[in-house]
């Protein structure tokens, strides 16, 4: 059965060549999703498209590529005969790209970067000043955006490096854990107490919160940590902007749940107290991620650089670097 199938892959390598890279891509994608709608998001694409997609490399091929289940897809014996070249090609593909680019050198070089709302703050200015200084023809574009969007962006290649959040949003992705942060309860001195000192699990219980609603991945990701300690979160207001949210807690209508990095103005300047939330302590990891596994040097380097700035910010920031 399986010698039968490796000759009916390679009778059909002819109509494999004329697959389009991108069709590659994609396959690998549904693969490791095992799902059409996940690989989706991933791809920041429809479903019909992906689909169409699927089923043209099946007629090119002329073999069933995947099963489909009540439980997702899963890879026939010929889906991952092809799995596997597929993943050769890509990251042979990858690598040819980043030669030619690294033989270009900086003249043609573009770089879209995607940093977390608010930790902009820290890193923005920081890396444009210092990536323009050693790259003077060079491009980089730096954008804000919500943790999920980072993560679809560098999956779908609409961006180069991104930092973002756990829990990660897909199965398998191109990052590195740089760091680690805790959570904190943000209020007004009336809503939470005049201390900064740090505030039980079970005391922000009884404080009204005001969060994103549902299925808002953080808000999952905090629900979550307050149920496996058989606490629950008391939401007031659901807001679905992080300025709208401190907008009401500064107002003293309820408190927000954040990073330190998302709050941080504000416990300086003395509009919102920040309180650790410990027993337990709710931590989550810092990411830095690529669209490839392949890497020009600029995109190296880029990476080199946004370390070194986050190692630097790290009291201001305060997270916790994994060291290399």
């Amino acid at each position: 059965m399986f010698r039968a199938s490796i000759g009916k892959i390679f009778r059909n390598l002819g109509r494999f060549q004329a697959m389009k890279i991108r069709w590659l891509e994609n396959f690998v994608i549904v693969a490791e999703e095992k799902s059409i709608s996940r690989a989706t998001h991933r791809l920041n694409t429809s479903q019909a498209a992906l689909s169409r997609v699927i089923r043209e490399m099946e007629a090119i091929l002329r073999v069933e590529l995947f099963q489909r289940t009540g439980r997702g897809m899963a890879l026939t014996t010929e889906g991952k005969l092809l799995y596997d070249e597929a993943k050769r090609v890509i990251y042979t593909y990858q690598g040819f790209l980043t030669k030619v680019q690294d033989i270009q050198g900086d003249s043609v070089a573009s770089l879209r970067v995607l940093l977390p709302l608010r930790t902009s703050a820290f890193l923005l200015r920081p890396f444009l000043t210092t990536f323009h200084d050693r790259y003077v023809r060079a491009k980089a574009k730096v954008f804000e955006a919500l943790s999920e969007d980072i993560q679809k962006q560098l999956c779908s290649k609409e961006a180069e490096i991104g930092i973002y959040y756990s829990p990660h949003i897909f199965e398998k992705d191109n990052a590195e854990k740089i760091a680690t942060e805790a959570l904190y309860l943000a209020g007004t001195a009336d809503v939470i107490g005049s201390y900064s000192d740090p505030i039980s699990m079970k005391d922000v219980e009884k404080i009204s919160l005001i969060m994103q609603s549902k299925p808002a991945t953080f808000r999952s990701f905090v629900e979550s940590s307050f149920e496996q300690n058989n606490c629950k979160l008391n939401i007031r207001h659901d807001v679905n902007t992080v300025n709208g949210q401190l907008h009401f807690a500064r107002a003293g209508d309820g408190a927000v749940i954040f990073p330190y990095s998302s709050i941080s103005h504000d416990a300086v300047n003395g509009s919102l107290i920040a309180r650790r939330i410990v027993d337990p302590e709710i931590r989550r990891d810092v990411l830095l991620g690529t669209s490839s596994q392949a890497l020009t040097r600029i995109q190296r380097d880029a990476m080199g650089m946004m370390k070194d700035i986050i190692s630097a910010a790290r009291k201001d920031l305060r997270w916790d670097i994994v060291k290399d």
